[in-house]
């Protein structure tokens, strides 16, 4: 599944099944949309996201 395909996924169940207000869901949408242009990964799945931008985040993590 695509990055942007779940982001939808996301919003309409933050409308749908926890009852967010609309401007909610406008800021969720976003800031969403300002992290896929950032990261530059709106079509790859969120496996390759988890290894290409977020990984590298928490690399020095003492926690891994």
């Amino acid at each position: 599944m695509k990055l942007t395909d779940l982001k939808t996924e996301f919003l309409e169940h933050l409308e749908i099944e926890r009852g967010r207000s609309l401007k909610t869901i406008e800021n969720y949408d976003h800031y969403l949309s300002r992290f896929v242009t950032f990261s530059k990964i709106a079509d790859i799945g969120h496996n390759k996201l988890l290894l290409k931008v977020v990984s590298p985040s928490f690399g020095s993590a003492p926690f891994l």
